[in-house]
């Protein structure tokens, strides 16, 4: 605290000195970070936080570096490149309920279609939550199944991770895997993608590979409808 406090002073003295309020806005970003870090120390919320170092990212692009949740060098005076970051991360969404349950809040009202498990996700929050109301799934447990796909049909690992998602052998693999599914799978089929970006992607390259293509074998099996991410277009295609 007395460390923030002291930076604090410092910024207005540089600002007031350089007449800079680029310095002195950052000097204030660095107490403030620097205070959430004690704050978190004096509350014992320290485990659940973890400290980055970026690496200067200011040549690779150009010289507009931004401190993605952190604070970064650029602005600290004049001749001063960007710079690396100096990132204090929250990993548990419970320290910010705490300092709301600290407020005096008298009710805490949490509605989602995606809450379940919620003893967990209410421990994760570190909140009591007295009243709980659950309701049934519309699916009965005995029509799901859940299961891993590791390769496509021709033993091709099929990773969707950023590195490898965008190649042209990880499209065609997820494709023929589509199209193995849709001969088999009875009525309707739901293909989710990480993105809007990653599903146009892969769409444009199935309807663009082979002799019939991926896309063409696909609608042999399922009348494929693509979601639009535009309002009055998904309305179309709901009619489909």
């Amino acid at each position: 605290t007395d460390a923030a406090s002291l930076l604090a002073g410092e910024a207005a003295a540089v600002g007031q000195r350089s007449r800079s309020r680029a310095s002195g806005y950052r000097i204030n970003e660095l107490a403030e970070a620097l205070e959430l870090a004690f704050r978190a120390r004096r509350e014992g919320h320290v485990g659940s936080f973890r400290l980055r170092i970026g690496a200067d990212e200011s040549q690779s692009r150009g010289g507009n570096s931004s401190g993605r949740g952190g604070v970064a060098g650029k602005g600290f005076g004049a001749g001063h490149g960007a710079g690396p970051t100096l990132s204090f991360w929250c990993f548990s969404p419970g320290v910010t309920m705490s300092h709301l349950a600290a407020k005096g809040v008298k009710s805490v009202i949490l509605t989602s279609g995606t809450l379940s498990p919620m003893s967990s996700f209410a421990s994760e929050l570190g909140l009591n939550f007295r009243v709980r109301l659950e309701n049934p799934h519309v699916i009965a447990p005995h029509q799901v199944w859940g299961g891993v796909v590791p390769v496509g049909p021709s033993g091709k690992k099929l990773n969707s991770t950023y590195r490898f998602r965008d190649t042209d052998e990880y499209k065609s693999e997820l494709g023929n895997v589509v199209v193995n599914f849709a001969r088999i799978v009875p009525d309707g089929m739901l293909v989710f993608f990480p993105s809007y970006g990653v599903m146009r992607a892969c769409v444009e390259h199935w309807r663009n590979t082979g002799a019939p293509s991926i896309w063409e074998r696909i609608c042999a099996s399922k009348h494929a409808v693509v979601e639009p991410s535009g309002k009055e277009e998904f309305r179309e295609a709901f009619k489909e």
